[in-house]
């Protein structure tokens, strides 16, 4: 609180990763060093391989599957209006003591209908000879699982897209579970486009404008495939 208040009249400036490569610190303020590096590498949407430059860096590892799910559950409450998104919801057990608690990523309302939705931070490829197109058994069984106990029939899979394969098509599974009067469980797994295929090949861009301008693209067909996926009529 101390802080916002001493800085309060400081305004937010947009950096480039030009401005920050050139800040210079003296020895009391070489600790910032990495910061500013790190600032740089940031900006310029690139990563070091090698420990032979004059950057100073440290390594760290991110959760990946929790940083998507996270990033699908935020872009669409800030961006997809029509859809009202609760993360994490816990309403549910699996055991009759409510032991075991059902926790789907998402739970999409859209327009009064329910979908249950799960991000998986995994690769899927489509390959005519596999018929689950890399899609984990054990991922059916535990969308299978929530759709039973939550008494929602249509369930969406999400994964990413990646640098080798930039798939629209869609995988669908339909389960019949004989135990509560043959209701269907509707599954259908979908890849997302979260790459910016123009900056792979141009990496100047990064340079030459805000990572908000440098994503734009990338946003717009965000939004547009997630409204895609849950618009259709007959999706389901």
């Amino acid at each position: 609180m101390r802080n916002t208040f001493i800085l309060d009249e400081v305004s937010d400036i947009q950096a480039t990763a030009y401005e920050c490569a050139n800040i210079q610190f003296n020895p009391m303020f070489s600790s910032f060093e990495t910061v500013r590096d790190y600032c740089t590498l940031f900006l310029r949407n690139c990563v070091s391989f090698s420990y032979k430059n004059d950057l100073k860096l440290f390594a760290f590892l991110l959760p990946m599957e929790y940083v998507f799910e996270d990033f699908i559950y935020g872009f669409i409450d800030k961006e997809i209006d029509e859809i009202q998104a609760t993360a994490q919801n816990t309403s549910t057990h699996l055991d009759k003591e409510k032991v075991f608690a059902l926790k789907p990523d998402l739970l999409l309302q859209i327009d009064g209908r329910r979908v249950i939705t799960d991000t998986k931070y995994k690769v899927v490829y489509a390959d005519e000879k596999d018929l689950k197109n890399g899609i984990s058994q054990s991922d059916i069984y535990q969308m299978l699982a929530y759709g039973v106990r939550f008494k929602i029939n249509d369930i969406v899979l999400l994964y990413p897209d990646t640098v080798k394969q930039e798939a629209l098509q869609q995988s669908s599974i339909i389960v019949r579970d004989e135990f509560t009067n043959d209701v269907e469980v509707n599954i259908k797994a979908f890849q997302v486009p979260v790459i910016n295929r123009t900056l792979l090949n141009d990496y100047t861009m990064a340079e030459n404008g805000t990572i908000s301008d440098v994503f734009e693209e990338t946003k717009l067909a965000l939004i547009g495939r997630i409204r895609e996926i849950y618009g259709k009529s007959d999706l389901f």
